[in-house]
């Protein structure tokens, strides 16, 4: 019997069939939630996103932590996020100031403008927390010496505005979503590491959606998936296509 995957369940979810909207429930929304919870937006924002026509308008069948990082966006956008837009930094002057810096310490200071802690940007990349701490130093060290006025928080103030920047910008040949966790699983050879390194130190798109891809590798990894009973429970409330779950003859002796 075949496993059943994130594959399946877009094109299962585009034919608004029951098998595909019950393990979007169950593994993808505990993820969305966790996003929506990181980024202060209610439980609204996960509902308005999953009942959205063009979640699965126009997706193709991919692995989950591709389709979440592709959607977080659109996920953002549900829950009216408004976070970082002061306008006060530009990702050229980001760019000069942090020239110097190594791809690892360039992640480490940009997941600030995707509000994470430095104790939790150091989770991410698995580095440890002094490593996070002399990285984000530097890196306010050297906005400070290129900015007429800087504060501590200035990365997570302009975070949006940043970051749409950085997503305007694609190289012509961009990596691809799966070569970001090829690297994060460790399955990248040495000579593919080297080249994903110079692009990395060339392109801020490149930085951006490599920490983007690790945001939902650890949303994925720390959620917990919903029983059948719980994601039936949410679907049925969307009214979106979803099968009551059969109680096995344990549970139904259980209850007796």
């Amino acid at each position: 019997m075949s496993v059943y995957t994130c594959y399946d369940m877009v094109a299962d979810c585009q034919a608004a069939k029951h098998e595909g909207w019950m393990f979007f429930a169950q593994r993808m929304v505990p993820a969305l939630r966790l996003l929506a919870r990181h980024y202060k937006l209610g439980e609204e924002a996960v509902r308005r996103f999953v009942t959205a026509p063009e979640v699965f308008r126009n997706a193709t069948p991919m692995p989950e932590r591709e389709f979440l990082t592709q959607q977080r966006e659109a996920l953002l956008a549900a829950g009216g996020y408004q976070g970082g837009k002061a306008g006060t930094l530009d990702l050229k002057t980001v760019a000069e100031a942090f020239s110097e810096l190594t791809t690892v310490e360039r992640q480490i200071a940009w997941l600030e403008t995707l509000e994470y802690s430095t104790a939790e940007a150091a989770w991410l990349l698995r580095a440890s927390e002094q490593t996070a701490v002399n990285a984000r130093r530097k890196a306010g060290d050297a906005l400070r010496a290129k900015l007429d006025s800087w504060t501590a928080n200035i990365l997570w103030e302009n975070g949006s505005a940043l970051g749409g920047e950085a997503r305007a910008a694609a190289p012509a040949e961009a990596t691809t979503l799966r070569v970001c966790y090829d690297l994060i699983d460790g399955r990248l050879t040495w000579r593919d590491r080297a080249e994903f390194e110079h692009r990395l130190q060339n392109s801020w798109w490149e930085i951006d959606q490599l920490c983007r891809a690790r945001e939902a590798d650890e949303a994925l990894r720390a959620s917990k998936n919903l029983t059948e009973d719980e994601a039936y429970e949410f679907l049925s409330s969307l009214k979106l296509p979803s099968k009551k779950p059969k109680k096995s003859w344990l549970s139904m002796l259980a209850r007796s």
